[in-house]
């Protein structure tokens, strides 16, 4: 991210990848989706790794990604106090604003997703896509689009 900070007090803000950094990125997107990174896990992470210059009124963040990913492939994860940590910081933000706190969840599942499978939890789908006693499973239609 770079910032060029203009005389007037504003700012004008550019993102942008380095050359080979958009193919780099989704790899560190697929691994963080797989191991269901939540900001507990990424707070930590960006932080180690931001390098951040200064030259005059143009200020530049970067997150090298190959450390990054390197980093997602040890497979650690923010301890426990660090999410009760975050959530305390959410839940008063909320407060402060007005907004709804969010749902209570024990620390470990924060950011941990609920499966969307159609299926009942724990059951199985053989290799014909049958699940016990079922018809096999079949894509929802979609409407029609407008014309």
């Amino acid at each position: 991210m770079v910032v060029f900070y203009r005389p007037d007090g504003g700012a004008r803000v550019w993102y942008s990848w380095t050359a080979g950094g958009a193919p780099l990125g989704n790899t560190i997107d697929r691994h963080a989706l797989a191991q269901r990174l939540d900001a507990a896990d990424w707070l930590p992470i960006l932080d180690r790794h931001l390098e951040r210059s200064t030259r005059g009124r143009i200020e530049i963040d970067a997150s090298p990604l190959r450390p990054i990913l390197a980093h997602l492939q040890t497979g650690l994860r923010a301890p426990d106090e660090e999410r009760v940590k975050l959530r305390g910081m959410v839940e008063m933000a909320a407060d402060l604003t007005g907004q709804t706190r969010p749902a209570e969840h024990p620390a470990r599942s924060m950011g941990q997703r609920r499966s969307r499978s159609p299926l009942p939890e724990g059951a199985a789908v053989n290799a014909a896509g049958r699940s016990a006693g079922r018809e096999p499973l079949q894509p929802t239609p979609r409407p029609a689009p407008p014309h």
